[in-house]
């Protein structure tokens, strides 16, 4: 289980379907499993938390020279 802390959130990247800017943050979204029809989950991040996970994002998406771990963000 890959985690990332970005502010008050840990977000579980394996779960991730996708992320998508949106005007003034960022939308995470999961599926959500063990239901019979899988449903989708968005958390919106704004300010501070977006900024701290598009960081990690630029660092670690695939193709990145020096791809590093997903830990704890900083604050």
């Amino acid at each position: 289980m890959l985690l990332v802390q970005a502010g008050a959130y840990t977000i579980n990247v394996e779960r991730v379907l996708f992320f998508r800017e949106e005007k003034g943050g960022l939308e995470i979204t999961f599926a959500i499993p063990g239901r019979e029809n899988a449903e989708l989950y968005t958390l919106r991040l704004k300010g501070k938390d977006a900024e701290q996970l598009r960081q990690w994002l630029a660092r670690n998406a695939e193709g990145t020279e020096r791809p590093e771990a997903g830990f704890a963000l900083g604050s």
